[in-house]
């Protein structure tokens, strides 16, 4: 793929030609918002696009708006605001919108940005500028008798006395990665780490182990929160990087995403879990086979930053051949995915959510709310089991649970033995309207 993309355009409109400042051998590139409230971004960018072939300057200086050959934006809630937006535009300006979060955890609505960006940039294929959470390209030739530099030896499976990790911190999901932990570990060890599993993190890391606990374990259950278009994220390359096998979740819209060959074990590829554990037990038992997943780092490296993929939208700044272009459509865009917002289910309220004594859990007749996500720092979470569609009202009765002793969370035991908890939780209930 190159640099930019063009194929994907309903929601975009193209003009014939398109004004550009005079030529510079310095792109600016203003960075308009934060990036998740700071400005981390403004001394990342430079440091992972430093030996880019073309050079951009980066900036947080509003001042320098009318000097800047583009424009950068975060979205996020508290990042992005339509009165917040230049006043004054220059023809050969880019404005360029930067969404690394899958449609499912974006709640607001895009449709009042219509006619506002030319260029996004994202871990989608079919953005402007194709960002993905970490990539590979092939080891030059000159390298290849010293691959080992590259990519040091792996650690024998025989000397792995851990079967699989799982890290999860999101609890209920659109995949519902619980689910499958849960059936998964009834067929083999699985040690469950985070804010929805039994075991602590020893390190502030995505890993979230140290190398000398990772290189035990032959199998990480690196699975994605949702099953959006494209969506791959940092779980799995980090899982690469440590030369242990990742375990995936990916659908058919995730498959797309170029990673090395035989690099992966799929459970979608299995008729069941059960066929999964059987087929890891395998793996885990023959050195050969498990070695053959690790092939592919004879030939190629990987690159585990998304932000180094910043050279190609700096490059971009200097491709004439680029068309001017807007988005008309943004909202159209983003949702046109496999995957939906999180929203309520019109479902009625079971009795298992009613209040029962000693405890004195309440309803209050209000409309219910119309997220049910609940991450640190507010101090309320999830159960780490995946929310099945019971703690949900249809209209006229409206049921809201208030922030008062409520159950923390619909528990499940599989098949279907839901379960109450006596503890303290905000007003959650999220499923996946369908």
């Amino acid at each position: 793929m190159g640099l930019i993309s063009n194929t994907y355009q309903p929601y975009v409109k193209t003009f014939p030609d398109r004004q550009f400042g005079p030529d510079k051998t310095n792109k600016v590139i203003l960075l308009w918002t934060k990036y998740f409230e700071t400005y981390e971004w403004l001394h990342t960018i430079p440091s992972e696009t430093k030996h880019c072939p073309k050079q951009c300057m980066i900036t947080n200086n509003r001042e320098d708006l009318s000097q800047s050959d583009a424009v950068l934006y975060h979205f996020t809630d508290k990042d992005l605001f339509l009165n917040d937006l230049p006043t004054k535009r220059l023809l050969s300006q880019v404005w360029a919108l930067f969404i690394n979060e899958p449609n499912i955890f974006v709640q607001e609505s895009f449709t009042p940005w219509a006619n506002v960006f030319n260029w996004t940039i994202s871990y989608r294929r079919h953005s402007t500028v194709f960002m993905p959470y970490g990539m590979y390209e092939p080891i030059p030739n000159e390298l290849l008798p010293n691959v080992t530099r590259i990519n040091p030896p792996i650690y024998p499976a025989q000397y792995r006395d851990k079967m699989a990790y799982a890290v999860v911190s999101r609890c209920a999901d659109d995949a519902e990665r619980y689910r499958l932990i849960n059936e998964l570990s009834q067929h083999i060890n699985v040690d469950y780490y985070g804010e929805c599993g039994n075991l602590k993190c020893e390190i502030k890391h995505n890993s979230c182990l140290p190398p000398n606990t990772l290189r035990r374990y032959r199998f990480r259950l690196a699975f994605e929160d949702s099953n959006c278009r494209d969506y791959v994220t940092e779980k799995f390359w980090d899982t690469l990087s440590k030369g242990i096998i990742p375990v995936v979740n990916w659908k058919a819209a995730q498959r797309d995403i170029p990673v090395p060959p035989n690099s992966y074990i799929n459970v979608y590829d299995f008729p069941n879990i059960k066929s999964l554990a059987e087929y890891l037990t395998k793996v885990s038992r023959n050195s050969t086979l498990f070695q053959s997943y690790f092939k592919w780092r004879d030939h190629f490296q990987i690159y585990t930053s998304f932000w180094n993929s910043f050279c190609k939208f700096c490059t971009a700044l200097y491709d004439k051949s680029v068309p001017a272009k807007v988005y008309t459509d943004l909202e159209g865009w983003l949702r046109d995915d496999y995957c939906q917002r999180f929203t309520l289910s019109p479902l009625s309220l079971p009795p298992v959510c009613m209040a029962t004594p000693p405890h004195d859990y309440q309803l209050s007749p209000l409309s219910l709310p119309s997220v049910c996500m609940a991450t640190p720092p507010h101090d309320y979470q999830l159960s780490p089991l995946s929310l099945p569609p019971v703690c949900m009202a249809t209209p006229p009765h409206g049921y809201q649970l208030s922030p008062l002793s409520l159950p923390s969370v619909c528990m499940a035991t599989p098949p279907h033995d839901y379960q109450l908890s006596p503890l303290s939780l905000p007003s959650v209930c999220m499923v996946l309207l369908a």
